[in-house]
């Protein structure tokens, strides 16, 4: 690919830095590592014993802190961590980074360091680089094209997990209002007719049970957070609640680079993401701005949190997470906390152990990437927000349907043109997307807790079968309703591309919304149909002691039939969207009767077969009825009926006759 912003694409001058130094003469005391606490760690083989269920030992991937005066109370560092801003840092920014910067001090003082963290501003005629090993730092990167957001790797000790340097880098251009690349091209559709709408945690495994692979050192925190301050200004610009220039918006732009400052200082101190810590607070205290000023939005900053708003023609909370939540606290203690001078390994392991106990309470739950990778828990996801699900999703779809009416009657100014609708709708189907990925999630989910014998809770959960119902009922009427999200024919008509971007950055000219929404809903469909959620939901009558108690996976199949073919019965008309979906739907049967896939379930393939047998004749039916109809209606319906008859009909080679 060619470069883009050059003078002369032939021509290319690249600079390599190298920055070497040893390591320290004397190793870092280590911290053994444990998994109810999200730290980074550093792994190390130790072969000198055969007791040992394993030759590794993980460490805990930390800065070295030591107290000036051991004996006190509180003392300050021997070496405190310092950070270095960059000289390139803008200066509307500088102050916010510094104050997210040491925010971090604050749980550092509860466990006995004073000013643990420093902070110092690069002169601009400085000799050194602050890449150059030693210099922690927060850089700014000005991209033309957004990449990465923020990112905070870190430099370690590989006998200690000692953290030797570390430097942070900002991508400028979210701070920018243009974002019309990221934003204009939400939505588009995914590779391969199974792609997984983006927000949804694909549930499929390779063959032998292997996971999908992920990279635990992945951030995109920065990313997300840019897309979800992007909506947000959307959101209350179209509801006529800030004005794009005002210096309520600008807070915005400040909060958001003070919480995503804060999450990649998080990482440089060696803290992992935490998934979980968007469930800590109810409804009524993220709508609290007092609260959320104290609090944040989430129990901690590690998350990838939603951007909070509230509902339409209410107010709400603060936007962001701008300070750090109970949970960080708790990480750093473990991490960081000093142990009393002369303390045996002994003494610090039972430190270590009463530290990490407290993972049962509500507040310092954690889970994290492998979590959400994996699928299975509902309550370990990326970009939602509260303690109850439902709510947060029927929040989000709430507004969402909000937005799409304001576009219908927005005016827009002659200064502007028509791209501000086309990327408001943009982030708004994203969001749905979101939301709908949180209650899909409920579906066959199951609670998976890092507790250790003694803390009084299963360490797997099943999902409740009323929850799923609640889940599913809304997944009906906001996905695979005839009349979930609308828009005009009026206000398709307005949603031209910006003209000037759309040949560098390949947008269609169109932008074809129904086709949007209908990739959601084959998403839901494929994400519900497949082999891997029928498992789980077989799987989970197992985990509860009566099994009526369990979600059936007969409802599911019977309620998805029910929804998708909802004219059928009514008499209803069957509109060209509608008939897409429906076609989507006989074809996931007819594949599941056709070839099925070793990995299916008996009883999954069975009721599909009993959902194909009742779905034809009702068909057949809306055939006799409708024989007046258009030639596309009465096409559709006889297309899917040949398809299931002969999917019915066909041979199959059975496994284990």
């Amino acid at each position: 690919m060619l470069p883009r912003y050059l003078p002369d694409a032939r021509s290319l001058l690249v600079g390599l830095h190298y920055s070497l130094a040893p390591l320290p003469r004397e190793p870092m005391r280590p911290r053994r590592a444990d998994p109810r606490i999200g730290l980074f760690t550093t792994t190390v083989l130790d072969f000198s014993s055969d007791l040992q269920d394993s030759p590794r030992q993980r460490w805990v991937n930390r800065w070295r802190l030591e107290k000036k005066d051991p004996a006190a109370e509180v003392s300050e560092a021997v070496k405190p961590i310092t950070f270095w801003i960059d000289r390139n840092v803008p200066l509307a920014y500088r102050e916010t980074v510094r104050a997210a910067v040491l925010e971090w001090n604050k749980p550092f003082e509860k466990i006995g360091y004073s000013n643990a963290i420093v902070v110092q501003q690069q002169p601009d005629d400085a000799a050194f680089d602050t890449l150059d090993f030693g210099y922690a730092s927060v850089r700014w990167m000005m991209n033309a094209d957004p990449v990465f957001g923020a990112i905070g790797p870190s430099h370690v000790d590989p006998r200690t997990g000692e953290i030797l340097d570390a430097d942070i880098a900002f991508e400028g251009m979210q701070t920018r209002k243009a974002r019309q690349e990221r934003t204009q091209m939400l939505g588009r559709s995914p590779p391969g007719a199974d792609a997984v709408a983006p927000g949804f945690a694909a549930p499929f495994e390779f063959p032998g049970g292997n996971a999908a692979p992920y990279d635990h050192r992945l951030c995109q925190a920065g990313a997300l957070a840019a897309e979800q301050l992007g909506y947000a200004l959307d959101v209350l610009e179209a509801s006529g609640e800030i004005e794009p220039d005002s210096p309520i918006a600008q807070q915005f732009v400040v909060d958001y680079v003070k919480q995503v400052v804060m999450h990649e200082v998080g990482h440089a101190l060696g803290l992992r993401h935490n998934f979980r810590a968007s469930r800590a607070y109810t409804e009524a205290q993220l709508s609290d701005p007092e609260f959320t000023r104290a609090h944040g939005t989430a129990a901690s900053v590690m998350e990838y949190n939603a951007v909070n708003l509230p509902q339409p023609g209410r107010s709400g909370g603060l936007p962001f997470q701008t300070a750090l939540g109970p949970y960080d606290y708790w990480a750093i203690e473990y991490a960081y906390k000093p142990m009393p001078p002369g303390a045996d390994a002994e003494t610090e392991r039972a430190e270590l152990q009463r530290i990490a106990a407290r993972s049962s309470e509500p507040l310092l739950a954690y889970g994290t990437d492998e979590d959400n990778a994996f699928g299975i828990d509902p309550e370990t996801i990326q970009l939602d927000l509260g303690s109850d699900p439902i709510a947060f999703a029927s929040k989000r779809l709430e507004i969402a349907r909000d937005l799409f009416r304001r576009q219908e009657t927005r005016a827009l100014s002659p200064q502007r043109d028509y791209a501000v609708l086309r990327r408001s709708l943009a982030y708004a189907i994203a969001d749905v997307t979101r939301a709908v990925g949180t209650l899909v999630r409920q579906i066959g989910g199951v609670r998976t807790l890092r507790d250790f014998p003694g803390s009084g809770r299963d360490p797997l959960q099943p999902v409740d079968a009323g929850v799923q119902r609640q889940a599913l009922d809304l997944i009906a009427g906001a996905v695979l309703a005839a009349d979930g999200l609308e828009l005009s024919p009026a206000l398709q008509r307005r949603l031209a591309p910006d003209f000037l971007e759309r040949v560098e950055l390949s947008l269609p000219t169109d932008y074809a919304v129904p086709q949007r929404l209908l990739e959601l809903q084959r998403a839901v469909l494929g994400y519900l149909m497949s082999d891997t959620i029928a498992a789980r939901i077989l799987d989970s009558v197992g985990k509860f002691d009566h099994p009526a108690e369990a979600f059936p996976l007969a409802e599911l199949y019977a309620r998805l039939s029910d929804e998708v073919w909802s004219e059928l019965d009514r008499g209803q008309a069957i509109l060209q969207p509608r008939r897409e979906l429906q076609r989507e739907h006989v074809n996931r049967l007819a594949a599941a009767l056709l070839r099925p896939s070793p990995q299916a379930r008996a009883d999954a393939r069975g009721l599909l077969r009993a959902q194909a047998r009742a779905l034809l004749p009702r068909i057949e039916a809306a055939q006799r009825r409708r024989a007046g109809a258009d030639a596309q209606t009465l096409a559709h319906l006889a297309d899917a009926a040949d398809t299931l008859r002969m999917a019915l009909a066909a041979p199959l080679l059975r496994q284990g006759l």
